[in-house]
């Protein structure tokens, strides 16, 4: 059986596509050490994100409840100042802060306090005109 032996310039090629093989070969393991590299940025940020939105998921809750518990506490004031305006009350109908101290006459409506009775010259009630205005003192 024959053996073969290259020649020099067969060598010389074999030389040169080995090696351009052996580069791309390196280019190649690059290539895929950046991807993994690229990969493991990209789920670490994958993961700081999830994080982040399940924290302002449930800053965003919290708030969502203080927002509800502030409304139910505004629906229970104006119940109460609803109370005071169907006579069961004894805020002022106008600035809804002071007791009512002052009764209208003629009508006889109490409704106001004493310093917000002081600007009007209508009862707020009825509108009708007053001809006096008596301050009452309640034990």
């Amino acid at each position: 059986m024959a053996r073969f032996f290259p020649s020099t310039a067969d060598s010389t090629v074999l030389r040169t596509f080995v090696g351009d093989i052996l580069e791309q070969r390196d280019q190649i393991l690059s290539k895929l050490n950046d991807a993994e590299r690229s990969q493991e940025y990209y789920k670490d940020r994958c993961t700081k994100l999830r994080a982040k939105m399940r924290e302002l998921r449930n800053q965003n809750e919290e708030q969502l409840k203080a927002i509800q518990r502030q409304l139910e506490q505004c629906r229970a004031h104006q119940v109460e100042k609803s109370k005071g305006r169907s006579g069961n009350g004894v805020e002022c109908v106008v600035c809804w802060e002071n007791l009512w101290q002052v009764a209208w006459v003629p009508c006889g409506h109490v409704c106001v306090c004493v310093s917000c009775s002081s600007e009007l010259d209508v009862c707020p009630m009825c509108r009708g005109d007053a001809l006096m205005k008596l301050e009452l003192f309640f034990p």
